[in-house]
């Protein structure tokens, strides 16, 4: 009684509810089945977790920015952003599965559908100015790959200083070209 076990409540639903993840309790279930199909799990499990984080992360003040919680939550916001462009979804499938998650937990935190469309609108943004940085990104790792046999450190380096172009990405795109 009373001791903090530290699983936190969608673990312990996972126990009460015996699912094989917490991505397969009632309350995140939706989320994950309203993304495509062809999607991996682990795809949409990331887009569910960092956007429903993000949805509450912009509920409590927080913005995107370069220091401190706005550094985290662009973080999940670009990764999510990543995703979009790398399996080629369309912008409007994370606005949709947005309003889900605010109506969703509206019930229980009435702010969120108060506070709507500052979310949505704080999330478009990122996302639209993330994915023209990221194509620039893209642009600037295929001229060094057509310059170079390998990407060195130092291109990899620079592409995610510069343009916050993820490993992932770097990796997809090089196909075979191993970094030095």
């Amino acid at each position: 009684k009373g001791v903090d076990v530290g699983w936190g409540f969608e673990r312990i639903v996972k126990t009460i509810q015996n699912t094989k993840t917490i991505f397969d309790i009632d309350l995140l279930k939706p989320f994950v089945e309203y993304l495509p199909r062809e999607l991996a799990e682990r795809v949409k499990r990331t887009i569910v977790d960092h956007l429903r984080a993000s949805v509450f992360l912009i509920l409590d003040g927080v913005r995107p920015s370069h220091k401190e919680a706005g550094y985290i939550l662009r973080r999940l916001v670009r990764r999510i952003a990543t995703i979009i462009e790398r399996h080629q979804l369309e912008n409007f499938l994370l606005t949709n599965l947005a309003i889900t998650v605010i109506n969703n937990f509206g019930d229980f935190y009435p702010e969120l559908r108060k506070n709507r469309n500052e979310i949505i609108k704080e999330l478009e943004t990122e996302i639209k100015r993330f994915i023209r940085t990221l194509k620039q990104g893209l642009h600037n790792l295929e001229k060094i790959i057509g310059q170079k046999d390998a990407l060195s450190g130092q291109d990899a380096f620079d592409l995610y200083q510069s343009y916050g172009l993820p490993r992932e990405v770097m990796d997809g795109a090089r196909g075979s070209c191993p970094p030095r």
